[in-house]
């Protein structure tokens, strides 16, 4: 049996048929071709068709992009990919066609896919709704998580999360020897916009506040609600003196703020101190929380390092 013999045979098995390009636009079926391709592809009285891409819209499209690929004289193979095309061929059946060029060698193969493709088809489907549904998943878990560690009215960080966070900055702190500090802020007389202009007025001022921290610290600054008017900032990489002049900023910035028409400007009172290498961070903490009782006592709307 004759090599030309075996590769046609080889290629019915494997439902294939080929058309040789003769000349541009001019191709000759090669040898018999598989079953479904006169179903597909109506013989004329010259014999079986030399020109499918007549009868199929897909196949004329790639047909002009092989006739580009060949007209290139590159060698190499492109492929349709796999289509399904209403009107020509059956239901869990998909076409796929190939340009091929090696040396003179220019041709077109035209395949059908049967079974198998119906159950790759249906595993790519399903596999696609998973990843989806694990997408849609993991946003939901991403938000929850989001939600669970910041303040539902200011959209700062929360205190539970603060506090695991200032751990790692405390621990970054040691490993670099850089310094770290904190400052504490409260509204001065919080309780009198609340009982004055009522309860939204005061969300209106929290909310207020919160974006001038955020605008006016950097983003390596952690910045969280502490609770109630309490709000809490660990700044890393600053001197004492650095941080002091970085309260006076937040301190002078706030009682220029207005939180909204009809309300009046608000203070605040701000305690700061300095991370010490080695301390719990509760430590840390309990002595911003003093400096900033010192500010209270002091008169209000001022910073007092502690």
């Amino acid at each position: 049996m004759s090599i030309g013999r075996i590769a046609a045979d080889i290629l019915k098995a494997m439902d294939m048929a080929v058309l040789a390009r003769e000349a541009p636009g001019e191709y000759r079926l090669i040898d018999t071709p598989p079953a479904f391709y006169d179903k597909i592809f109506p013989p004329g009285p010259d014999g079986p068709c030399s020109t499918p891409w007549q009868h199929s819209d897909m196949l004329n499209f790639f047909y002009e992009s092989a006739e580009e690929f060949f007209a290139s004289g590159e060698n190499g193979v492109i492929s349709s990919g796999n289509w399904e095309e209403d009107g020509l061929i059956g239901h869990n059946q998909a076409l796929t066609a190939e340009a091929v060029s090696y040396g003179d060698t220019r041709a077109v193969t035209v395949r059908l896919l049967t079974e198998s493709y119906a159950r790759r088809r249906d595993m790519l489907r399903k596999a696609r709704t998973l990843l989806l549904e694990r997408e849609v998943m993991q946003n939901d878990i991403t938000r929850y998580k989001h939600k669970a560690s910041t303040d539902g009215l200011t959209r700062l960080l929360n205190r539970a999360t603060f506090r695991e966070l200032l751990e790692e900055k405390a621990a970054a702190a040691r490993e670099t020897g850089k310094n770290l500090a904190l400052l504490m802020l409260d509204v001065d007389n919080f309780k009198r916009v609340n009982d004055t202009y009522g309860h939204q007025a005061g969300d209106q001022v929290l909310c207020a506040l919160s974006d001038l921290l955020r605008a006016n610290l950097r983003q390596e600054d952690l910045l969280g609600r502490y609770g109630g008017e309490e709000f809490i900032a660990a700044v890393p990489g600053v001197t004492e003196a650095q941080l002091s002049a970085v309260a006076e900023k937040l301190r002078k910035k706030t009682s220029e703020t207005v939180a909204g028409p009809d309300l009046p400007m608000f203070t605040v009172s701000v305690g700061c101190t300095m991370y010490r290498f080695g301390e719990h961070t509760d430590e840390c903490i309990r002595r911003a929380d003093m400096g900033l009782y010192a500010a209270k006592q002091g008169g209000k709307n001022t910073v007092r390092m502690f």
